[in-house]
């Protein structure tokens, strides 16, 4: 198959130990342990999970909830990097806005839709595209250096707005 030509293909590269070069390989899923155990010779595994609180800020990020919300994202805040927060806040409200104006091709497993739809529910499409916007000015001023604030203290106003 072609999982077992590109494992052979990865195990044939690795082989040739060059010293000087080092080799990193992403995955968007977790590699399969018996994959990894045809590997241990050759690599180092490392899985870099997102924390849970980040989803659970996530989904509790709508209006009528800042005060939840805003603590939810102090707790995210200790296990995540602002820079994250932002990505997956921008992410979240994207995803939010399209299952609200084009749902069939928003392409994710049905429990994940469905969580989104429930949350989308409380917004309106301006909403959705006013925080975007929030949300890309944050991320400008941030790359400038021209927040009055550093980006987390703006995430939190941003989210106590709500």
């Amino acid at each position: 198959s072609s999982s077992k030509k590109g494992l052979q293909s990865v195990k044939e590269l690795l082989q040739k130990q060059d010293t000087a070069t080092a080799y990193i390989f992403w995955e968007p899923k977790s590699i399969a342990p018996q994959t990894a155990r045809v590997l241990a010779k050759y690599i180092q595994v490392e899985e870099f999970k997102i924390p849970k609180i980040l989803f659970n800020f996530l989904g509790s990020f709508s209006p009528g909830n800042a005060k939840n919300s805003l603590q939810l994202l102090q707790r995210a805040g200790k296990e995540n990097p602002p820079d994250m927060l932002l990505i997956m806040l921008s992410r979240q409200i994207r995803q939010l806005y399209c299952v609200l104006v084009d749902p069939q091709n928003l392409k994710l497993p049905d429990w994940q839709k469905r969580n989104l739809e429930e949350q989308a529910k409380k917004f309106s499409p301006e909403q959705l595209l006013n925080l975007h916007s929030q949300l890309l000015d944050l991320d400008r001023k941030n790359k400038r250096s021209q927040l009055p604030e550093d980006l987390g203290a703006s995430l939190d106003l941003l989210v106590a707005s709500l």
